[in-house]
Order: C-alpha cells, then structure tokens, then sequence
C-alpha cells in the first residue's frame, strides 16, 4: 500500500498571549477518491422521449444579477444557464421527467457505488436538469450532500462536453460520451466550462448522501 502524503502547513502567522508567540500547524493528509463513469444506455435508448419532457417542464432561467461584487464571482447567481428546474429539485412526485427517469437513475447509481466502492443505501436530496447555449456556464461550485454527478443526457460538441474538476494542484477533465453519467464526492470543486457552440448540452445532475457500507466492503475493512 503506497503511504499517504503528509504535509505540515502554517496557518496563523502568529498570535498573542502576553509575550508568548505560537505557530499553528495543520497536519494535511491526501486521501484518495473516485470519479465514477459508466455508460448508461438503460435511460439514454430514452433520449428523445426525456427530452421532450424537459422541454414541457416548467424552468428557470439563471442570469448573472447586475451589481455582483466581484469578489464572489464564484457563486452560482454569476453563471449563466438556459434552462433549469433548481427551484424544484426536491419535488420527485409531480415533475413528469423525473416520474419517467428517477427509478432508472436511483438503479444506476446505486449498482455503481455497491460495485465500485461498497457503498449503499442511497438517499436523494435533488434531481434537476440543466440546459446550457452557447456562452452559457457553471462557474466553480461544490454541492453540499456526500455525492453529485452528471447524467449526459444531450452534448454540444468537442471540448464543450466535458465537466471540470479540481484535482491535487491541478485540474482533470474526464472524456465524455453522450450517454454517460458520472458520480464523485460533492466537495470536490468543479464547473461546467463556457459552452462555445451553437449546438445545446442537456445534463440531469443530482445531489444523495449513502448510509451504509456493503457487507463484503465491511469484511475488506475488516481484513486489513
């Protein structure tokens, strides 16, 4: 097994107590993750027919609001998106589109995180889509339950297709086919970049949180 990495940084510059001046160190350890893909033809043999449903359903527009101080431009209220049904992500009982689609993604998602990572028990806190035109955006975000990920529902072309994430000191960009969908931890920060083509990107994305390990991962665990 290969050590984790540990580095000791310096927090404080200094402080005060009387005459005595401290350092504060911060032990920072790399743990590792996963980004999950898998195609998904169960629900993408469905495409024209969810999209449809997306395109009756009732949506927001983001737009950028004037007077953003510059200095958060990294909130969701700078990005500027289509079409979205945010605003209704936790409703799972009255959006047609997700009537047609959850149980299919519920399915996906939970076989990924049992085969790949020996977790299960998921529980759903958002589902909604997305649609992006060109110069549309996500600017950098993270989302506030264990998991998120992306369902390629409809891709403009290229480099517009690809979701990018934070990684170490750098940034990745995993390639993408229409028809795939993605899982990796919500804190790990990431964005849709600026779309620079005609052609329309339709995403569904998803915020859940897992309860529990799988008995075989619980006996890995046990076992080292």
């Amino acid at each position: 097994m290969v050590p984790a990495l540990e580095s000791h940084t310096p927090i404080s510059a200094e402080g005060g107590i009387g005459d005595i001046t401290f350092y504060i160190m911060t032990t920072k350890i790399k743990i590792d993750t996963f980004y999950l893909k898998e195609p998904f033809p169960e629900l993408h043999q469905h495409k024209e027919e969810l999209l449809e449903l997306i395109e009756d359903a009732d949506a927001e527009r983001n737009e950028p609001i004037p007077g953003m101080p510059d200095a958060m431009p990294h909130t969701s209220k700078t990005s500027p998106i289509n079409r979205l049904d945010w605003k209704k992500s936790q409703d799972f009982r009255k959006r047609r589109w997700v009537q047609f689609a959850f149980s299919m993604i519920n399915n996906k998602l939970t076989d990924m995180l049992v085969d790949n990572l020996g977790l299960t028990r998921l529980k759903f806190q958002n589902l909604w889509f997305q649609q992006y035109i060109e110069n549309n955006f996500h600017n950098w975000h993270i989302h506030d339950s264990n998991w998120t990920g992306v369902y390629y529902l409809e891709l403009a072309d290229g480099e517009n297709n690809k979701t990018e994430l934070l990684h170490g000191d750098g940034k990745i960009a995993p390639e993408v086919d229409e028809g795939d969908i993605c899982i990796f931890p919500a804190h790990i920060i990431h964005r849709c970049p600026p779309i620079q083509s005609t052609n329309r990107k339709t995403i569904i994305s998803y915020n859940f949180d897992t309860f529990q390990i799988t008995e075989p991962k619980f006996q890995y665990a046990e076992g080292l």
